[in-house]
């Protein structure tokens, strides 16, 4: 009897204590999280989506408002609870702003991207707003926005026994990590620039002609004369004929008459005029001719537009 005494205090007990210090540290926090509520979210630094190297020499317009600044910020929404989030409120929030700050347009992307819930925004001038339907959990949203400031905005939202937590980046991460995330970075910058512009969100206006930022962009590369964008014409009635003027080019020269014969008629009876935004190496100027007058390039003498003296030079 003794000696089974001691087998049972020697196997038994130790292995009862086992047991029940595995149920508190691994079985029951298991139970615990089947009900918990959590959402995690991540707010990036802006990106800039111009180079004022490039811009600083332009009248740039973005939906009809002057400016030389456009800023990419990211806001990532993820339930990262055990249940589903209903009806769940998130504002996002920009602090001190001052009375030339806009927010441009927004983005709302879903993981999955269908059957997803409902989501309804409002904004205000410093302020975005919105209320989520259904959040199932692991369900993420990412919100794009575009401003004309480097400022990066706060995350707000507040459910009964949900437990709000930022998303921060490893401090231990290597740098092979790092340099991945700064390649990722840029690709969702140059993809959201062309997303907006494809969905006619923003608008260039470069001294009253309006031209695609991407062939401005390029412009730095192109060697010797090239005609980047040109219109003929008055007021709404145009034609664009910047591949006429270019098929025109000999030994990086153009001189031409600006006339019906060459161009078209596409305003009857009206006084028309040639306006040209042209590179010749990585100098960009505009110039604007009447109908009947001869314009040459690059070493044009005629009427420039308004404030396109000065010559813009891409980096």
């Amino acid at each position: 009897m003794k000696n089974r005494n001691n087998i049972i205090a020697a196997f038994v007990i130790p292995l009862s204590i086992g047991l029940i210090v595995a149920f508190f540290q691994f079985i029951l926090p298991g139970l615990v999280d089947k009900e918990k509520k959590e959402m995690t979210f991540s707010v990036s630094s802006p990106i800039s989506l111009i180079d004022n190297n490039i811009t600083k020499d332009l009248d740039l317009k973005i939906n009809d408002v002057k400016t030389q600044n456009l800023y990419s910020c990211q806001v990532e929404i993820e339930n990262t609870g055990k249940v589903p989030l209903k009806n769940t409120p998130a504002s996002i929030l920009y602090q001190l702003v001052d009375s030339a700050f806009i927010i441009y347009n927004t983005n709302i992307e879903t993981f999955p991207k269908y059957e997803f819930g409902k989501i309804t925004e409002s904004k205000t001038k410093d302020k975005i707003r919105l209320i989520i339907e259904l959040l199932n959990p692991n369900d993420k949203i990412i919100l794009s926005i575009l401003s004309n400031k480097n400022l990066k905005p706060d995350f707000y939202s507040k459910v009964e026994g949900m437990e709000l937590v930022e998303k921060t980046n490893d401090k231990k991460e290597n740098s092979i990590f790092s340099i991945i995330l700064a390649i990722m970075a840029s690709g969702i910058s140059i993809f959201l620039l062309a997303f907006f512009q494809s969905k006619g969100y923003i608008s260039f206006d470069i001294n009253g002609i309006k031209i695609n930022f991407d062939t401005l962009n390029n412009a730095k590369s192109e060697s010797g004369l090239k005609v980047l964008f040109a219109t003929y014409g008055k007021d709404d009635k145009i034609k664009d004929v910047a591949s006429i003027l270019n098929s025109k080019i000999i030994d990086n020269h153009l001189n031409i008459k600006a006339d019906n014969l060459l161009f078209g008629d596409p305003a009857l009876n009206v006084p028309k005029e040639l306006k040209v935004v042209y590179s010749n190496g990585k100098e960009i100027n505009t110039i604007r001719i009447n109908e009947g007058d001869e314009l040459e390039l690059p070493n044009s003498s005629k009427k420039r537009l308004p404030n396109s003296e000065n010559q813009i030079t891409p980096p």
